[in-house]
């Protein structure tokens, strides 16, 4: 078939696909019922963040300040590469006593992300496009299983590095992270894997074929939207991103979310959390990985509008 062929056999179909969605008066619930029957809901952990002009304990999940760690623990450094060496900027912490325990997470253990502080890295660390993107070389995610409560044998401030003053570093200062709510999340619309499940369930359901979710008509595919858009700050669950979905090409094992940190607003209705342009940040794992608290295969993405 010819170029010009395709193009007017895409069109015709997304009007039918149209037309039939008017028709038929796609049902959202029972759509998204059957993708959670070909991909389980994921249990996630709602983060409520506010920003503190004290120090939280170095034991609390947070948001910058001092990071718990052990004087004997070497502080993650740059790998390789035009910033080598370089001390990584504390981003956050999770200590997973503080949070409802949820599968596959640990009950217990503080896990941390660090990312590159470099007011010249403008990607904090992140590799886009590169097969080596998950091997943490300007991030890196560490997992302390064993908490010591001495807090004497913890490094002080004066241990801690000082990190230039970047005011477009994604967050500046020191946030508090508390649990919120504990919910099922459905496969997100962003989910590498959702356009495919869509497509066998719309067909299955009322014999129409897509391939993608944009091939519905506007209002079951903005329901849809509205509904499996999984914006803001959680653990688990299933990611949201503003551009397209990273793991499609080499990590498409990385199927479990350890941490999403979303774009804050405060309760003025100003960011104290800013990824580029209203953005999100999330870091992924290998279910094995994950269950053997194997932290050194992480993928590490943000992107924005």
């Amino acid at each position: 078939m010819s170029i010009i062929g395709n193009v007017i056999s895409k069109l015709l179909g997304n009007k039918k696909a149209q037309t039939q969605d008017e028709v038929k008066q796609f049902d959202c619930d029972e759509i998204i019922k059957r993708i959670s029957e070909q991909i389980a809901p994921n249990p996630m952990v709602s983060l409520n963040i506010k920003k503190t002009t004290d120090d939280v304990s170095v034991f609390d999940s947070k948001i910058g300040g001092r990071p718990y760690l052990p004087k004997d623990f070497a502080y993650p450094c740059v790998g390789e590469g035009h910033f080598a060496g370089e001390q990584l900027h504390f981003l956050a912490q999770i200590n997973f006593a503080q949070m409802p325990n949820i599968e596959p997470f640990p009950k217990e253990g503080i896990l941390q992300f660090y990312i590159c502080g470099n007011p010249e890295n403008y990607s904090y660390g992140c590799e886009y496009g590169n097969d080596n993107a998950a091997k943490g070389n300007e991030f890196r995610v560490v997992f302390h299983k064993d908490i010591c409560t001495d807090e004497t044998q913890l490094m002080d401030a004066n241990d801690m590095p000082k990190w230039a003053e970047d005011e477009d570093f994604p967050a500046m200062g020191i946030f508090a992270i508390e649990a919120g709510g504990v919910s099922d999340c459905p496969l997100s619309v962003q989910d590498f894997r959702f356009d495919e499940v869509l497509a066998k369930v719309v067909k299955e359901l009322y014999g129409t074929e897509i391939e993608t979710i944009n091939d519905l008509g506007s209002s079951i595919r903005k329901r849809l939207q509205k509904k499996l858009k999984a914006e803001g700050s959680h653990i688990g669950g299933y990611p949201f991103f503003c551009q397209e979905d990273v793991r499609k090409t080499n990590f498409e094992k990385h199927t479990t979310l350890l941490f999403q940190l979303d774009s804050h607003q405060n309760e003025n209705g100003e960011y104290d959390i800013m990824w580029g342009d209203m953005g999100v940040a999330n870091f992924f794992i290998e279910p094995n990985a994950m269950k053997n608290l194997d932290f050194t295969n992480v993928l590490f993405n943000w992107d924005c509008y």
